[in-house]
């Protein structure tokens, strides 16, 4: 998803909001240029983060991991 799209999903999003969940196993593979932001680092409050880095270095084990919005967090 381009930059433009990302930040106007984000600016939807907090309008209504709406929690997306943002599944981004292969974020950081990119063949040219810097990786996009995540939808979560343009927004914290509606993002649900996760991001299943066993895809790439072991299919079957099944790691990763969940980031809430800080709304969804007890402290």
């Amino acid at each position: 998803m381009s930059l433009e799209r990302r930040i106007e999903l984000v600016r939807i999003t907090s309008e209504r909001e709406l929690l997306v969940l943002e599944d981004n196993p292969y974020g950081l593979l990119r063949y040219e240029g810097t990786p996009l932001p995540t939808l979560r680092s343009l927004d914290d409050q509606f993002v649900i983060y996760a991001s299943t880095f066993s895809k790439i270095l072991s299919p079957a084990s099944g790691s990763g991991g969940r980031w809430p919005p800080r709304r969804c967090s007890r402290r």
